[in-house]
């Protein structure tokens, strides 16, 4: 199964340390996410750090086995899709 997740789903996915999580670590799952997930994870660590109860080192090591297993796309790699993306997207945040 292949799944696009965004950030929000991942910070809650750590938080929460729910089905979502399991799901994340499933290697039946391949997972696609964009390069600003990731930079607005490592922008929210200190908050992500506090909601988790875990470390800093600890979100490292699971982010870091994370991002090891998610197919990363830069904003060129996909800049052509936003206009559709903006039309089937019921937020437009996303």
């Amino acid at each position: 199964m292949e799944l696009v997740i965004d950030t929000n789903i991942l910070i809650s996915a750590v938080i929460a340390r729910s089905t979502t999580l399991d799901l994340i670590f499933d290697e039946r799952i391949k997972l696609f996410s964009t390069e600003y997930s990731f930079t607005e994870i490592r922008k929210h660590l200190n908050e992500i750090s506090k909601k988790s109860k875990l470390s800093k080192k600890e979100l490292d090591f699971l982010f870091s086995k994370l991002f090891s297993k998610t197919k990363i796309f830069s904003q060129e790699e996909y800049q052509y899709l936003k206009e559709k993306a903006k039309i089937i997207s019921p937020n437009k945040d996303d």
